[in-house]
């Protein structure tokens, strides 16, 4: 699964993307060949590994091969 990030971080960073992205990456790139699930999460690029609910998340996808569903 991946789970990248949509936020702004820092708003100035995300000039040279037209789609959506984190500043560093644009969510569009993150889908990859033979990934199970994707989740984007609302969230800057530094700080995502350490926000509690993409941890939740985390534990979720290793648990059951699936992030948890979506609200």
């Amino acid at each position: 699964g991946v789970a990248p990030a949509r936020g702004r971080e820092r708003p100035d960073l995300h000039a040279p993307f037209l789609t959506a992205s984190d500043g560093k990456v644009g969510v569009a790139r993150t889908r990859l060949p033979g990934m199970t699930d994707h989740l984007v999460v609302r969230a800057g690029h530094t700080f995502l590994p350490w926000r509690p609910d993409v941890v939740r998340q985390v534990f979720a996808f290793i648990e059951r091969g699936r992030f948890d569903a979506r609200t």
